[in-house]
C-alpha cells in the first residue's frame, strides 16, 4: 500500500503510515484526507478498495475513488459548446458580392435559443461573436446550407463559390483575421440550388479573451460577373436556409480538447 498524508496545501509523501502505524489505529481526524494507492483488494462494499487500480481518499466515512470526485469529473468531462439554427439568413446582391477582400465576410448569426449543448463554460455568446473563456486547444467545426439563388446565366457564367471561415479578433472585435476555412463550389446550371458548405473539424489554439465569429464570403469580386450570387435586381435573395428534408440551416461547434488546469 502506498500512502500519502494530505495537508491543506500539499502532499506529505509517506506520512504516518510509513512510520508503521496501521490505518485502523489512526483517529478519525488523522484519517481525514488520507490518500492511498492500494496493492490488494480489501474491505466490504461500499467501503472497499481494489488493487492496483485507483487512488482513494478517506472522506470520514469510507474510501472514495478520487476519479469519482466532482471536481475531477468536471476536469475530465467533455467541454463542448454547440449551436444549431433553423432560421433563414438572407443576403442582398450588394452585400454578399462585396466580401472578397482579405479577411472579408458577413457574420453568420445565431440566436441565443440556438444553443443545444453547453458543457464547461468554454464560450460566451454575444450576438454573432463568441468569447473564449478557457485557453487551450479546441476542435471547431461548422456548416451552412446555402443557396446562391443565381437564376440568370450571364455569358461565361462559371457557377458560384462560397467560403465558410472562422475569424478571430485580438482587439475586442475592432479588426478580424481569418483562422481556418473551407470553400464550396456550384456548377454552371445549379447556382439556384441548396448545398451544404462544410468547415471540417480543425484543431485551433485559442486564448481566453479571444473573440471568434463564423463568416461567409464570396471569394470573387462583384466585378467578376461570372461568379456572382443572386440577381442584380429583384429576388430570390442568396440565403442560408433549411429545406423540406434538411431541418438545420447552420451549425457551429466548439470542443475543448486540451487545456491547463487552473
Amino acid at each position: 500500500m502506498t500512502c500519502l498524508w494530505v495537508t491543506k496545501k500539499d502532499f506529505w509523501d509517506h506520512g504516518l503510515l510509513s512510520q508503521g502505524i496501521p490505518i485502523k489505529q489512526l483517529s478519525p481526524a488523522q484519517r481525514w484526507g488520507l490518500l492511498i494507492y492500494n496493492t490488494a483488494d480489501a474491505g466490504v462494499y461500499p467501503a472497499n478498495v481494489y488493487a492496483n487500480r485507483y487512488y482513494y481518499y478517506w472522506n470520514g466515512t469510507q474510501w472514495v475513488d478520487i476519479g469519482l470526485t466532482t471536481i475531477l469529473k468536471n476536469y475530465l468531462a467533455n467541454r463542448v459548446y454547440s449551436l444549431n439554427s433553423k432560421s433563414t439568413q438572407e443576403f442582398t446582391y450588394t452585400t454578399i458580392n462585396n466580401t472578397s477582400n482579405t479577411n472579408g465576410g458577413i457574420p453568420v448569426t445565431f440566436a441565443d435559443t440556438d444553443m443545444v449543448v453547453s458543457i464547461g463554460n468554454i464560450v460566451t455568446k454575444a450576438a454573432e461573436v463568441f468569447t473564449i473563456n478557457i485557453t487551450g486547444l479546441y476542435e471547431i467545426s461548422a456548416y451552412v446550407n446555402y443557396n446562391p439563388n443565381r437564376t440568370t446565366m450571364n455569358a461565361g457564367q462559371r457557377g458560384a463559390f462560397l467560403n465558410l471561415k472562422l475569424q478571430r479578433s485580438l482587439d475586442n472585435g475592432k479588426t478580424w483575421s481569418d483562422v481556418i476555412g473551407n470553400r464550396t463550389a456550384w456548377g454552371i446550371k445549379v447556382t439556384n440550388y441548396l448545398k451544404t458548405v462544410l468547415m471540417v473539424s480543425t484543431p485551433v489554439s485559442l486564448t481566453a479573451g479571444n473573440k471568434i465569429r463564423l463568416v461567409v464570403q464570396n471569394p470573387f469580386p462583384v466585378t467578376d460577373q461570372t461568379v456572382v450570387h443572386g440577381e442584380e435586381t429583384g429576388t430570390p435573395l442568396p440565403a442560408i436556409t433549411t429545406s423540406a428534408k434538411i431541418p438545420i440551416s447552420k451549425s457551429l461547434t466548439f470542443t475543448l480538447l486540451d487545456y491547463d488546469l487552473q
